[in-house]
């Protein structure tokens, strides 16, 4: 079963219930901009994404970012490639706009995500604090109850990506292995790999 269908999509949902009021993410833009006193026309926007890598991949997904804000949103982005060291200082001293970032989870828990997101850990260099998240995660790390738990690990990622807007999901990356039906002792987890050492064939 995939994480989604017992989670959801929260991303997912801000779209649909959009959708359902006849709006689109740009007209929620253009409802910020006037509340801000910035006028009503999201191309008088100029916001900067910056980019941890240098490398033709950095730069054909900054490009494509570019793209879809700009067909969206209707704002102009500009982007930003370095090295990840002034990258990773930049983010630290909270000298950017927009950033791109991704993380590869240590174990098969949504609580090992969740908790970048700790005020005092602060793994992304947002700024960002919440107490009420902050109880909740902690709250969390010792509910032994599944179902319970999994409720709070769903009202987390609600505050960080609905509420209050801390991060975008952008993609999540997707591992596939093909093993021959009489292979045994393969790893079906991709946080670590224990090599072919107990690997084997069986009836074969």
């Amino acid at each position: 079963m995939c994480s989604s269908d017992l989670a959801g999509d929260p991303s997912k949902d801000m779209i649909d219930a959009l959708a359902a009021e006849g709006k689109t993410p740009k007209d929620l833009l253009i409802q910020g901009m006037e509340e801000l006193g910035l006028g009503s026309d999201p191309s008088t926007l100029t916001v900067t994404l910056s980019l941890g890598g240098t490398s033709e991949w950095h730069k054909t997904l900054g490009e494509y970012l570019q793209q879809v804000y700009q067909n969206e949103l209707g704002v102009t982005c500009n982007l930003e490639q370095m090295e990840w060291g002034i990258f990773s200082s930049k983010v630290d001293n909270g000298e950017y706009q927009m950033g791109f970032m991704g993380w590869g989870a240590y174990y098969s828990d949504p609580y090992d995500v969740l908790s970048l997101f700790e005020s005092s850990y602060d793994a992304f260099g947002t700024g960002w604090s919440n107490a009420e998240f902050d109880a909740l995660l902690k709250e969390c790390a010792h509910e032994m109850d599944d179902a319970k738990r999994l409720e709070m690990c769903k009202q987390l990622e609600t505050i960080i990506v609905n509420d209050d807007f801390v991060v975008n999901p952008l993609a999540c990356s997707e591992t596939q292995s093909f093993f021959k039906p009489y292979m045994r002792g393969y790893d079906t987890t991709a946080f670590g790999s224990s090599g072919y050492k107990y690997m084997y064939t069986s009836g074969r």
